[in-house]
């Protein structure tokens, strides 16, 4: 990306639910749910999911203009850490590598037979408490997927039953979470077909992991990067943690509120909408990025006056994107 252009960044928060018999869908080309049971009589899932958007030159259909949140001033590791400050977040790596990491805890090693793997190539799983930005980071690079919020209390009656034998220093570290949570997760994270499957997790898996702790957080494929997915029986509320956000506060990067997933957004109909609520106090860099047309009247020989409106031209809403409300 050239380094002369003038940047504005956007992050979009999405507040809504997840519906059981009507999932929806994901990033377009990007990213599907994987095929899992028909879910009967559940309540819906509360929903949020964070991501961004990163616009050249105060065009919003600029050839350099990025969407996802690898193009924010805070890393993803950064922003997990100030998301969840408040909370207890256990990470789970599922098909990480075979070596010995620190901190972990619940750690099982295994081997796999999918495709575009070597016959009886190893991996492990494990389990690791993030609270630092550190934490959150190595737990990426390791390849964790999934964050549980504040899970229950691992009850001392559970044993740990892991499916091959157990290296001895890992004894000395038993799982984090209960058995039944573990089960579940792994359901929700282990059930792709090869290790880079765009097919992430089971949908049906939410509702029974939620059962087990506040919420769980994801990361979901948008445009050109990664966004932030939380599910939760109740509303997980990261608005007023994210406008305190120093970038944010001063001015450099902006929030807006979505009506839709923002990995599905039409972001120039969101913004549009955002700042025309907001008006007059609509920040100048927003209203740049999609400017009010005015009217132009053309007279013709004096004897008559066409009056030609430019509209905004908006892309209709998508199936997936009115599925989620």
């Amino acid at each position: 990306m050239s380094t002369n252009l003038d940047m504005t960044t956007v992050f979009g928060l999405y507040n809504g639910r997840l519906l059981p018999h009507r999932l929806g869908g994901l990033c377009r080309g990007r990213e599907w749910w994987v095929e899992g049971p028909f879910l009967k009589g559940k309540q819906p899932l509360s929903r949020m999911i964070l991501s961004a958007g990163q616009f050249a030159n105060q065009d919003i259909n600029h050839i350099e203009s990025r969407l996802g949140l690898d193009f924010v001033e805070s890393s993803i590791p950064e922003l997990l850490a100030y998301i969840l400050k408040d909370h207890r977040a256990i990470a789970i790596v599922e098909d990480g590598v075979i070596g010995v990491q620190e901190n972990v805890c619940g750690r099982e090693t295994y081997t796999l037979s999918r495709m575009g793997l070597s016959a009886g190539a190893g991996f492990a799983r494990w389990e690791q408490e993030c609270s630092t930005i550190e934490d959150f980071e190595g737990a990426l690079q390791h390849g964790a997927l999934a964050f549980v919020i504040d899970p229950e209390e691992r009850p001392e009656t559970d044993v740990w039953e892991p499916g091959t034998p157990v290296d001895f220093e890992d004894l000395q570290h038993p799982p984090l979470l209960s058995e039944d949570l573990r089960r579940d997760v792994h359901w929700l994270v282990g059930s792709k077909n090869y290790r880079n499957d765009d097919h992430r997790y089971v949908p049906q898996a939410l509702w029974e992991v939620t059962e087990h702790c506040a919420g769980v957080l994801v990361l979901h494929a948008d445009r050109d990067g990664e966004c932030i997915a939380i599910y939760s029986k109740e509303p997980f509320e990261v608005s007023e943690v994210l406008q305190s956000l120093s970038s944010i506060e001063a001015g450099r990067e902006f929030l807006i509120t979505c009506t839709v997933p923002t990995m599905m957004l039409r972001w120039k109909r969101a913004l549009f909408e955002f700042c025309d609520e907001l008006e007059p106090d609509c920040p100048p860099e927003l209203r740049a990025l999609v400017p009010i047309e005015e009217e132009s009247i053309e007279d013709v020989d004096g004897d008559s006056t066409d009056d030609e409106s430019d509209s905004v031209e908006e892309d209709s809403e998508s199936v997936d994107e009115t599925s989620e409300d």
